[in-house]
């Protein structure tokens, strides 16, 4: 039989029904093969059958008319005999009667009489019996061909819709192989139509996975059910410090601190992140090589589409350390501005109060000063109450000079600076009415020339302050060195005294207002620690420089003075 290319067209539904039984191409196959077996040899085992039926219903006809022959004949042949026996029975009688009665030439006569008839008995009898069989094998054969012709038209019958059946079969089966080979094709196509999309998804895979490990900005990998690292890319080699060798195979809490570990931080994660579908925090994560950075940590469930099982978990980690040390740095930047906001807040309101209370206490401190003063003049009290008065007035200059510097204070912090009014002046001058002023052994040295545009009674006040703290704080004994000299442009007055040095974490402040050198003993003046602050200020407002050093047991003060005051906008403090 020559080779047939047979179509099958099935659907969607069919194939999933056929995917059941197996794979669809071998399940077609199996159905293909039967089919062609069926067309080849299509009726050999219902034919057989067939005829073997007939071979038995004509054996069984054939062998019921031959018993009944044989049954005939015998029972024919039964008859046939008796009847002999009953003649020779005669003919013997006859005998016996002529054997005991004397020969005669009647008896011979009448015993060839008795064998005549005897013959023609016997002839008649066969006569019949031969008649009787013919009759029989007549009716036999009639019988056997009835028989026959009814066991053949019922074999017609049979075979014809045997025939039909068969011619349907075959059809079916024709039908059958013309949809197996299409679904075969059909399959074949499927099966093509499968590797390319395998190819297609393989190459999408591959590029995927190419993109991934290029990433390096981000740490992407795979973690398995329970937490075991899968996958690894260059941002996570990156970020974390580990190569894919190194990581792979270890579970993913070598990334957390201790303290993360212990309280169940990574079993939190998987919990949540397996039940909701994902995970999301930000935290202090560990590199290999034991630093810490701050992460933001993405963990995705990956599951089965058909079934819903869980394959795995995507884990995606920035590193968010600078933009971490950016928010802290805002924050506290912010808090910082917010206390200095408050210092200066607090500052303002203090150096207001300070100047309304300076304002307002001067006016009647000066009528006490000026009253007290009146009264020495007089000279009309006596000893003790001369002494009284004398402290009234030291107290009220003292007084005035605290609130002088608290007025000068305000004036300083609030406006553009201390106000000064330059003219040529004489340091030397200067210098030496300040030195006597003081009682304490004071050396004055004067050296060039040291003239030029300030405020005298501004750097007189400077002097003064300068001059007390060194005798302040000179050790009993020793004398404050006072030396002013020409250099260049500029003219230099320094304030030299032995004593205490100041202490190394106190000097880089100790022109600041409201600081002592030593902050646990009280100033002998009664000062409010604004004199160096105020001192600084007036040499700034002169265009001037004022620093301080103390070094093996000698504190020197540092004034420098262009000769032209040239005043700045502010002073800077």
């Amino acid at each position: 039989m020559p080779k047939q290319s047979i179509t099958v067209e099935l659907d969607d539904e069919t194939l999933r029904s056929l995917a059941v039984l197996g794979e669809p191409i071998v399940v077609l196959t199996h159905l293909a093969h039967s089919a062609a077996d069926g067309v080849l040899r299509p009726a050999d085992p219902q034919r057989r059958q067939t005829d073997e039926s007939l071979r038995v219903e004509r054996d069984r006809t054939d062998t019921g008319a031959a018993e009944k022959r044989k049954t005939d004949e015998a029972k024919a042949d039964e008859v046939v005999w008796l009847a002999r026996q009953r003649a020779d029975q005669v003919v013997q009688t006859a005998r016996d009667e002529a054997s005991e009665r004397p020969p005669s030439t009647d008896t011979e006569a009448r015993s060839e009489r008795a064998r005549t008839v005897l013959e023609n008995e016997r002839s008649s009898a066969d006569a019949v019996l031969a008649r009787e069989r013919a009759e029989r094998r007549r009716d036999h054969a009639d019988f056997q061909a009835a028989e026959r012709e009814i066991t053949d038209k019922g074999l017609t019958g049979e075979r014809a819709q045997f025939d039909t059946a068969l011619a349907d079969q075959r059809e079916a089966n024709a039908q059958m192989v013309s949809a197996t080979m299409r679904a075969q094709d059909l399959a074949e196509e499927a099966e093509e139509g499968q590797r390319r999309a395998s190819a297609v998804l393989e190459e999408r895979e591959e590029q995927f996975r190419r993109l991934v490990d290029s990433v390096g900005d981000y740490a992407i990998f795979m973690l398995d059910p329970n937490g075991i690292i899968t996958t690894w890319n260059l941002g996570a080699e990156r970020i974390k410090g580990y190569k894919a060798d190194e990581i792979i195979g270890q579970h993913f809490s070598r990334f957390y601190g201790e303290e993360d570990v212990r309280a169940g931080l990574c079993e939190r994660e998987l919990e949540v992140a397996t039940r909701v579908g994902r995970f999301e925090d930000e935290g202090w994560r560990i590199r290999k090589d034991g630093s810490r950075f701050w992460a933001n940590v993405l963990i995705s469930a990956i599951r089965d589409p058909r079934d819903g099982k869980l394959l795995g978990l995507a884990k995606i980690t920035r590193d968010l350390t600078s933009r971490k040390a950016a928010e802290e740095e805002k924050i506290e930047l912010a808090k910082s501005q917010e206390r200095e906001s408050d210092l200066r807040a607090v500052a303002e309101f203090r150096e207001m109060f300070i100047g309304i209370v300076g304002h307002d206490l001067r006016n009647p401190l000066g009528s006490i000063g000026m009253a007290a003063g009146l009264l020495l003049r007089r000279g009309h009290l006596d000893e003790q109450d001369g002494r009284v008065v004398a402290r009234i007035v030291h107290g009220s200059q003292r007084m005035s000079r605290m609130i002088t510097q608290l007025l000068d204070l305000t004036r300083a912090r609030l406006g553009d600076g201390l106000p000064i009014e330059p003219k040529p002046t004489d340091l030397r001058e200067i210098c030496r009415n300040v030195v006597d002023e003081f009682e304490a052994p004071i050396d004055l040295e004067v050296l060039g020339d040291v003239t030029g545009t300030w405020d005298p009674d501004r750097l007189a006040e400077v002097l003064s302050n300068l001059a007390g703290n060194a005798v302040e704080y000179a050790t009993p004994g020793t004398a404050v060195v006072v030396e002013a000299r020409e250099d260049g442009a500029e003219v230099v007055v320094e304030v030299r005294n032995q004593g205490h040095p100041i202490p190394a974490d106190v000097l880089p402040f100790i022109f600041e207002p409201f600081r002592r050198a030593q902050q646990r003993e009280k100033s002998k003046a009664g000062n409010l620690g604004l004199g160096l602050y105020i001192a600084r200020q007036i040499v700034l407002s002169h265009g001037g420089t004022l620093d301080a050093h103390s070094v093996d047991g000698t504190t020197t003060f540092v004034m420098r003075l262009p000769r032209g005051a040239a005043r700045p906008k502010a002073a800077a403090s």
